[in-house]
């Protein structure tokens, strides 16, 4: 009956000192923190958020990001061709004039084309996707001194893996907190 007690005790006591998911986290937070603020002594936690489950997007999808970089590159031409088309369109009583719009018009068109063939695409990889657990994040808001030594305030969030036994990035979130 001892042995047992004894054994009750010892498992009892090894479960409350395991640290919950949370606990981990705010440690790991905090471990980071001590290695890269140029003042750890002062630090002064102001806000430390929920700890959050993280899934895979189709943005994780190396084809799905190629989509999305080929996507946002002819928003870009796309304007350009926009501003050039803006400003022929002023010189249409021209030939030269009228041949540049309709190359700034057919510039337009293409990237047009191009940006809603690579947007279907990457829609049917996202509508395909099935999201996967990868681990958790958490933000955090916090002042320290800097390296001037003045007083800053970080927002900060930090992304763990699954285990939450090592943090795998850091965002600097700045005013948005997103």
């Amino acid at each position: 009956m001892k042995k047992v007690l004894f054994l009750s005790i010892l498992i009892i006591g090894l479960i409350s000192c395991t640290k919950n998911p949370t606990e981990k986290a705010i440690n790991l937070i905090k471990e980071e923190l001590r290695e890269t603020l140029h003042d750890y002594n002062s630090y002064e936690s102001v806000k430390i958020g929920e700890l959050d489950s993280i899934f895979t997007s189709a943005e994780n999808d190396p084809i799905g990001r190629d989509y999305i970089m080929k996507i946002e590159d002819y928003i870009e031409q796309a304007k350009k061709a926009k501003n050039e088309l803006d400003f022929n369109k002023d010189w249409l009583f021209s030939d030269i004039g009228k041949r540049d719009y309709k190359i700034a018009l057919d510039k337009f068109n293409t990237c047009r084309d191009s940006m809603n063939y690579y947007m279907a695409k990457y829609e049917e990889i996202e509508n395909n996707w099935i999201p996967e657990f990868c681990g958790f994040s958490m933000t955090h808001s916090f002042r320290a001194n800097n390296a001037s030594g003045n007083r800053v305030i970080g927002h900060y969030k930090y992304y763990f893996d699954k285990d939450i036994t090592k943090i795998i990035n850091v965002k600097d979130i700045g005013d948005s907190k997103n």
